[in-house]
Protein backbone atom coordinates (compact mmCIF):
# COMPACT_ATOMS: atom_id res chain seq x y z
CA UNK A 1 0.00 0.00 0.00
CA UNK A 2 2.81 2.38 0.89
CA UNK A 3 4.51 1.63 -2.42
CA UNK A 4 1.33 2.44 -4.35
CA UNK A 5 0.94 5.75 -2.51
CA UNK A 6 4.59 6.58 -3.20
CA UNK A 7 4.17 5.81 -6.91
CA UNK A 8 0.98 7.90 -7.16
CA UNK A 9 2.57 10.89 -5.42
CA UNK A 10 5.69 10.57 -7.57
CA UNK A 11 3.58 10.59 -10.73
CA UNK A 12 1.58 13.56 -9.44
CA UNK A 13 4.80 15.45 -8.68
CA UNK A 14 6.12 14.59 -12.13
CA UNK A 15 2.96 15.93 -13.80
CA UNK A 16 3.12 19.13 -11.72
CA UNK A 17 6.78 19.64 -12.64
CA UNK A 18 6.01 19.01 -16.31
CA UNK A 19 3.17 21.56 -16.26
CA UNK A 20 5.62 24.15 -14.93
CA UNK A 21 7.38 24.16 -18.30
CA UNK A 22 6.02 26.54 -20.92
CA UNK A 23 6.50 24.11 -23.77
CA UNK A 24 4.78 21.23 -22.04
CA UNK A 25 3.25 19.91 -25.25
CA UNK A 26 6.63 19.88 -27.01
CA UNK A 27 8.22 18.17 -24.03
CA UNK A 28 5.43 15.60 -23.90
CA UNK A 29 5.75 15.00 -27.65
CA UNK A 30 9.50 14.49 -27.30
CA UNK A 31 9.00 12.03 -24.44
CA UNK A 32 6.41 10.06 -26.41
CA UNK A 33 8.66 9.99 -29.48
CA UNK A 34 11.61 8.79 -27.39
CA UNK A 35 9.50 6.04 -25.84
CA UNK A 36 8.20 4.96 -29.25
CA UNK A 37 11.75 4.92 -30.59
CA UNK A 38 12.91 2.78 -27.67
CA UNK A 39 10.03 0.36 -28.22
CA UNK A 40 10.76 0.17 -31.94
CA UNK A 41 14.47 -0.52 -31.36
CA UNK A 42 13.67 -3.12 -28.70
CA UNK A 43 11.17 -5.03 -30.86
CA UNK A 44 13.39 -4.72 -33.93
CA UNK A 45 16.33 -6.20 -32.03
CA UNK A 46 14.15 -9.04 -30.70
CA UNK A 47 12.84 -9.81 -34.21
CA UNK A 48 16.37 -9.64 -35.62
CA UNK A 49 17.61 -12.03 -32.92
CA UNK A 50 14.79 -14.50 -33.62
CA UNK A 51 15.34 -14.32 -37.37
CA UNK A 52 19.10 -14.70 -36.94
CA UNK A 53 18.72 -17.78 -34.73
CA UNK A 54 16.19 -19.37 -37.08
CA UNK A 55 18.35 -18.57 -40.09
CA UNK A 56 21.39 -20.20 -38.49
CA UNK A 57 19.49 -23.34 -37.47
CA UNK A 58 17.62 -23.64 -40.76
CA UNK A 59 20.82 -23.10 -42.74
CA UNK A 60 22.58 -25.80 -40.70
CA UNK A 61 19.76 -28.30 -41.22
CA UNK A 62 19.45 -27.54 -44.94
CA UNK A 63 23.21 -27.86 -45.41
CA UNK A 64 23.24 -31.15 -43.50
CA UNK A 65 20.35 -32.46 -45.62
CA UNK A 66 22.02 -31.42 -48.89
CA UNK A 67 25.28 -32.94 -47.70
CA UNK A 68 23.58 -36.20 -46.75
CA UNK A 69 21.50 -36.52 -49.93
CA UNK A 70 23.68 -35.11 -52.68
CA UNK A 71 27.32 -34.85 -51.62
CA UNK A 72 27.98 -37.89 -49.44
CA UNK A 73 27.01 -40.55 -52.04
CA UNK A 74 29.32 -38.98 -54.63
CA UNK A 75 32.17 -38.79 -52.15
CA UNK A 76 31.60 -42.42 -51.26
CA UNK A 77 31.43 -43.37 -54.95
CA UNK A 78 34.63 -41.51 -55.86
CA UNK A 79 36.45 -42.91 -52.83
CA UNK A 80 35.62 -46.43 -53.92
CA UNK A 81 36.52 -45.59 -57.50
CA UNK A 82 39.93 -44.13 -56.68
CA UNK A 83 40.80 -46.58 -53.92
CA UNK A 84 40.08 -49.48 -56.25
CA UNK A 85 42.88 -48.44 -58.63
Amino acid sequence: MTLIVLIVFSLAALVIILFMFEDFLDLLTDIILMLLTCLFVFFYSICFLIADVFYVFIADYVFAFVNFIFIRPFVHFYKRLFLRQ
